[in-house]
């Protein structure tokens, strides 16, 4: 069965992309069946990121719960 998956991807040290350091790499599959919805769950996932300490707060997560948890809350 092919399902809509999220997946964040932290790194110990940030790497050069261009002109900006990264440190979180965010994945998104999205099955065929979500692809109406693809848009606004893009938006939703971009709002997540509006400023470094909101990335932070992710990148500072040390288990899929407390992410979770975040993530639920929007923030520290």
């Amino acid at each position: 069965m092919k399902e809509t998956k999220l997946a964040f991807l932290t790194l110990d040290a940030p790497i050069t992309w261009g002109d900006t350091k990264i440190q979180l790499i965010v994945l998104l599959a999205i099955a065929e069946e979500n692809m109406i919805e693809a848009k606004e769950l893009i938006a939703s996932i971009y709002g997540l990121f509006n400023s470094a300490e909101e990335i932070q707060w992710i990148v500072n997560s040390q288990t899929q719960e407390e992410l979770y948890q975040r993530l639920l809350r929007g923030g520290n």
